[in-house]
């Protein structure tokens, strides 16, 4: 699976604000998740593992939403 990557991130975007709404977003959905939000070459990249596609496509979405953040590349991997 290849990591979804698009536009830039403005300098101005704050890594743990990224990391607190990826959280926020996963606690929402009351799965256990393991998941980490790292600034990597101006983009915001996720990493670790969660138990359904609905649970990747939260953190994303929660990554993209969050003000500054113009890349996200998801790295997270689907649990089987």
């Amino acid at each position: 699976m290849t990591p979804t990557l698009s536009r830039k991130m403005r300098l101005d975007a704050d890594p743990d604000l990224v990391r607190s709404r990826v959280r926020q977003a996963l606690a929402a959905r009351r799965h256990p998740a393991e998941v980490s939000v790292r600034i990597e070459e101006g983009a915001a990249v996720l990493s670790g593992s969660v138990i359904c596609w609905e649970d990747q496509w939260a953190a994303e979405y929660a990554a993209w939403s969050t003000p500054g953040v113009e890349v996200v590349v998801n790295r997270i991997e689907v649990a089987r």
